[in-house]
């Protein structure tokens, strides 16, 4: 057995003997639209900059709480907390993630956003019996008993509640509030979820940008991992490049007990949730240890790019690249399709050439009706990607942020990010 899957054997163990958190930060909030995956925050910036445009200029610093400071100078608190109320009310997309976190049995998850939506998910895996409540950074003496179990988990909004304006946690100054009263006896945490964080040892934290100053301050106010001798947390850090300084790695692994998990957050919700259901991963054949990677014959330029990029990576797990090209032409269909169904893991790189090929675009659905391949499209060129999605069911997508590979400006970095996710999920399923 793998490291990684002995962890995962473990945790699930202790999330069994529910001595577990989980907690789920702003980029578990993933949302598919036709620029790619955004979170919800990068969302709600670009609400911020549709009605005030001049915004646009600190919209690469990808700060939404800073994006929301300044749309306050501009207008006001009130027409803010309008804009986000109503963005909550609207929103509809369907979020992967939530939805696989919803399926695990924790019976206490901290959010640190201020909407509803986890909530949605957990009722939606039917527990209909899930408790929420909410912390009201401003109000003094919260001490609400608050109570949970496997049966009747509790979702507690750090950041406040949409339907309370006067306790969200949006511009830089109510971050300072927040911060100043989260730590006062006053107005702090409710001391019966104090008292229920000291008795777990384990926290998993999914959908945090680890680089964010606040962090080191909840962690703090958590009580977390007071004994390293029996205490840990995993955590996953995400932002729009997946990159953690290395300072920010030490601190945490020092001062917490955090180890950094390099694992893509949806493969170990998927072996996790497999544990704790007493199944197994779907076997992948370990004899073939073969990649499929399909393509139209105009963007063979491409494929060889990353082809080249991907060699070390292959070799360095054993595995061997197979490509459409080599069973499409002077083969029968027969053939063809024992070259896709030996494949555990298919790479459609996609452009409107692919989409616009029946062939092609027939070995793609068929690899997505196949319960134990994994599908992973790579989006090569501008395309109408959109479309696909919803008819098609795709483990995941790459580039990083599903931005097209063609646009980047590097395209060499954009391959090497591509094979980089790849390994991770050849680690985590085949290997």
């Amino acid at each position: 057995m793998s490291e990684l899957k002995e962890k995962i054997s473990q945790l699930a163990k202790i999330i069994k003997r529910n001595n577990a958190v989980l907690v789920v930060g702003p980029y578990a909030y993933l949302v598919a639209t036709k620029e790619g995956e955004k979170s919800i925050f990068e969302l709600l910036s670009e609400q911020l900059i549709a009605e005030v445009p001049d915004l646009q200029g600190l919209a690469d610093a990808k700060d939404f709480h800073l994006l929301a400071s300044e749309y306050v100078n501009r207008k006001s608190d009130f027409d803010l907390e309008l804009l986000v109320s109503d963005f909550y009310e609207e929103f509809t997309a369907p979020i992967p993630l939530l939805d696989a976190l919803a399926q695990l049995p924790f019976s206490l998850v901290i959010n640190a956003t201020p909407d509803k939506l986890l909530l949605k998910a957990f009722q939606k895996a039917g527990k209909l019996h899930t408790q929420y409540a909410y912390y009201h950074y401003s109000k003094q003496n919260q001490n609400v008993t608050l109570e949970s179990s496997v049966d009747k988990p509790l979702i507690f909004n750090l950041l406040g509640d949409i339907e309370d304006t006067n306790c969200l946690v949006l511009t830089h100054e109510e971050q300072l509030d927040f911060v100043k009263n989260i730590i006062s006896k006053d107005a702090g945490l409710p001391k019966s979820l104090i008292s229920t964080l000291q008795e777990k040892t384990h926290y998993i934290f999914i959908g945090f940008d680890f680089e964010y100053w606040y962090l080191r301050l909840m962690f703090q106010v958590l009580n977390i991992n007071k004994d390293k001798k029996k205490n840990q947390a995993f955590g996953f850090h995400q932002n729009d490049n997946n990159l953690m300084q290395l300072p920010t790695k030490l601190f945490f692994s020092n001062e917490y007990n955090i180890e950094f998990l390099d694992d893509a957050p949806e493969a170990f919700l998927q072996h996790l949730t497999e544990q704790l259901n007493g199944t197994k991963p779907p076997a992948m054949d370990n004899a073939n240890h073969k990649i499929l990677v399909l393509y139209h014959q105009k963007d063979e330029a491409m494929f060889e790019q990353f082809k080249t990029t991907a060699t070390p990576m292959l070799q360095r797990n054993n595995v061997e690249i197979i490509d459409n090209q080599t069973f499409v032409s002077g083969e029968t269909e027969q053939i063809a399709l024992k070259n896709l169904q030996n494949a555990p893991l298919v790479l459609p790189l996609l452009s409107s050439q692919f989409l616009a090929d029946a062939t092609l675009m027939n070995y793609l659905t068929l690899a997505t009706y196949e319960k134990n391949k994994k599908v992973v499209p790579i989006l090569l060129k501008p395309c109408d990607f959109a479309q696909i999605e919803k008819t098609h069911q795709f483990h995941s997508v790459l580039p990083s942020r599903n931005t097209f590979v063609s646009l980047q400006s590097n395209q060499d970095s954009a391959y090497l990010d591509i094979c980089n996710h790849i390994e991770l999920l050849l680690k985590s399923t085949i290997l």
